[in-house]
């Protein structure tokens, strides 16, 4: 913009008919108020840019009886996308103070989704990042719309879609799937929950590393019934090069289920899961990874400590 302004500003110094001092004052003006604009520009924070479309947006949706309040809401949502994390907090902490500024403030009403499903239908993004955005979209309207075919259509085309973006942000996205199809009450055939997925990658993934991997365990139980858990575990614990975690299933059927198979399995396994001993207390399994994976110098050193320290608290 600066560039721009500044040869708009010469061009008038050099076309303008009046005497060499005037016009050089002109222009040093002129170039002034450019730097003031662009002082005022770059002191605008993201957010602030944001809230400011967010208000020409609701001020243009009044003028014109919401007209084109479908284009003007998509409009905002394009330009919400462009914030990053910390921006988004920034603006939730705006949300909460002062009770606007919420991208659904503006969201069409129920006589307009029509309008709005059929401009969503014609967006297609450029990215494999851009496609999934899209078909959130497509999905909200669906849900809206209470079309549950349609539902089951992009439910299945976004797990597709899924796959193909970067590990991180697959992993996001299936976790935010899996929470999704909950709420929908949807069953797509021949599909499995995205937590399984996702879990199967990352076992099939383990062996190319050099350092274990760490995975966190799903609620197998839950996702898939207690016999397809109880195979899914059965392969997990076969796994080399990997740190199971069960902090997010304690004290449910999963983790019950993982203590068991993994006491059945005590023979085949290749390390100690000494998580699956504290949560619910499992001493069979304890001494069990204990007599398997801890040798006996190491256990006599720890007495001793222990001992240690119990008697610098006596003396």
């Amino acid at each position: 913009m600066r560039a721009k302004l500044i040869f708009i500003a010469t061009s008038a110094f050099i076309f303008n008919s009046y005497s060499g001092e005037i016009q050089c004052l002109g222009a040093n003006n002129f170039l002034k108020q450019v730097s003031v604009q662009d002082e005022e520009e770059k002191s605008k924070s993201p957010v602030q840019e944001w809230l400011a479309v967010y208000e020409g947006i609701k001020n243009k949706n009044k003028q014109n009886n919401n007209a084109e309040v479908s284009l003007n809401w998509l409009a905002l949502y394009d330009s919400y996308l462009e914030l990053n994390y910390d921006n988004y907090m920034e603006l939730y902490d705006y949300f909460k103070k002062e009770k606007k500024g919420h991208l659904l403030d503006l969201f069409p009403e129920p006589n307009k989704w029509d309008e709005l499903t059929t401009l969503i239908e014609k967006r297609e993004g450029n990215t494999n990042k851009d496609k999934v955005r899209e078909l959130h979209l497509k999905l909200l309207m669906s849900v809206l719309n209470n079309d549950i075919v349609k539902q089951e259509e992009i439910v299945t085309e976004l797990s597709n879609q899924i796959n193909n973006l970067d590990d991180s942000d697959k992993r996001h996205q299936n976790s935010l799937l899996a929470s999704l199809i909950p709420l929908l009450s949807l069953e797509v055939e021949g599909s499995k929950p995205p937590e399984i997925v996702q879990l199967e990658e990352d076992l099939n993934q383990a062996s190319q590393y050099d350092s274990p991997q760490y995975i966190n365990m799903p609620d197998l139980v839950t996702l898939v019934g207690r016999k397809e858990a109880e195979k899914i575990l059965v392969k997990t614990f076969k796994t080399k090069n990997i740190n199971l975690s069960f902090r997010f299933v304690k004290g449910s059927d999963t983790y019950s289920l993982a203590q068991k198979i993994a006491l059945k399995m005590i023979a085949e396994l290749n390390k100690a899961h000494w998580e699956l001993c504290f949560d619910i207390p499992n001493i069979e399994l304890f001494e069990a990874f204990e007599k398997k994976f801890v040798n006996k110098p190491v256990l006599v050193h720890l007495k001793l400590l222990k001992m240690k320290s119990i008697l610098s608290w006596v003396v």
